[in-house]
């Protein structure tokens, strides 16, 4: 694989950062540009002129127009929580609208979810015009292929708070770099899958307890499971403070923040 460039869009979990009615020290103080200023989860894959989209939050119209992203391949969609789909319809813009159609690449509960919430999207509006959008299940552990690009399946789940019944979950390999997000339940094949990974981008929402997500302490310890080399805490919630959590952490991990960027070898 060509070396391709990973981004972060967004590193927020649910409610985002500054959290709408919150006065914490965090919130007050949080300012655009901040790195404790982080939209919902989000991350942008580009190669060989290709670019692949993982998930479409609330506020991917502003991601997109702040990263310059005009145009996308395909959308790739780790889950149906309203976190990581509520932007599909923003996304339809990027492309040839009416004259192509956007593929998303979703989990089975996922995609039942979207033909019930984006219908409307999945038809054409007028004759011999195309729809915005078709889905594309994945099937478990599968190898997508987009030309040079493969990315690698992989499937956990979280927990939900308040529900019985967990999530299941999508995160993605490509090369050398692995993506996941939304994670509290796994088994031995996905450690298996994630052999060799350099760059881990993991889901840790806070220090402290959690029902539904990884704390920092859990991260850490899958981290030590895949043995990778370097890894991201995303999906960071408003009583993670950057700078002093930054200092807390052991060598090798490190807080995501909105805009963080690296490169991927095959």
């Amino acid at each position: 694989m060509k070396k391709a460039t990973f981004t972060l869009l967004g590193v927020g979990t649910s409610s985002g950062v500054p959290r709408v009615g919150c006065n914490c020290s965090v919130c007050h103080d949080c300012k655009p540009g901040s790195k404790n200023f982080r939209q919902r989860v989000a991350a942008l894959l580009e190669i060989d002129g290709k670019k692949l989209l993982i998930d479409a939050g609330p506020d991917i119209r502003n991601q997109l127009l702040e990263h310059k992203v005009e145009r996308i391949d395909a959308l790739l969609v780790t889950h149906n929580h309203f976190d990581h789909i509520a932007g599909i319809d923003d996304v339809k813009w990027a492309t040839d609208y009416r004259r192509e159609s956007i593929p998303i690449y979703a989990n089975r509960p996922t995609i039942v979810d979207l033909k019930k919430r984006i219908g409307y999207l999945l038809k054409p509006v007028a004759m011999g015009v195309l729809p915005a959008f078709y889905l594309r299940e994945i099937k478990k552990w599968e190898v997508l292929e987009f030309d040079s690009i493969k990315v690698q399946t992989l499937f956990y789940s979280q927990q939900n708070e308040g529900h019985s019944r967990p999530t299941q979950v999508c995160g993605f390999r490509i090369g050398n770099l692995a993506f996941l997000t939304d994670i509290k339940q796994y088994d031995a094949r996905l450690i298996r899958a994630l052999k060799g990974v350099k760059t881990l981008i993991v889901g840790a929402i806070r220090d402290g307890e959690s029902v539904a997500h990884f704390t920092f302490d859990e991260a850490y310890q899958f981290s030590k499971l895949v043995k990778a080399k370097k890894s991201v805490f995303i999906h960071l919630d408003h009583t993670v403070d950057y700078h002093l959590a930054s200092k807390r952490l052991p060598p090798n991990v490190e807080l995501g923040y909105d805009g963080w960027k690296t490169e991927i070898d095959g």
